[in-house]
């Protein structure tokens, strides 16, 4: 089983909540079989990020962030401002009542 499972799994459980919440269908309590596999599924991926981390080892990210320098500010920047802004147009395309900002939280 791929590593990247459980966490697609947990995903599509937080999405159903976050559905419930812009539609404004009650939201159904959560099982207790749910609730332990999202926490299984966190645990998991903080595992994972952990071995990732310490199979490259810490010095490795830093030279490579070193060399990447501050150009690295202007690849991540492109794509957030892209996501603010398209999350503003449908804000506005919907006239909905949440912030821009709150929208790109449920968006996330």
């Amino acid at each position: 089983m791929p590593f990247h499972t459980p966490i697609a799994i947990v995903s599509l459980i937080s999405l159903r909540a976050i559905y419930h919440k812009i539609v404004g269908e009650p939201e159904h309590r959560e099982s207790a079989f749910l609730r332990i596999l999202r926490i299984a599924g966190i645990i998991i991926g903080v595992c994972i990020v952990t071995y990732l981390i310490r199979e490259v080892g810490w010095e490795q990210i830093h030279r490579s962030l070193a060399m990447i320098g501050w150009g690295y500010a202007i690849v991540i920047t492109y794509p957030l401002i892209w996501i603010i802004l398209n999350t503003a147009g449908w804000r506005f395309a919907f006239h909905a009542q949440y912030a821009v900002f709150r929208m790109i939280q449920i968006r996330g």
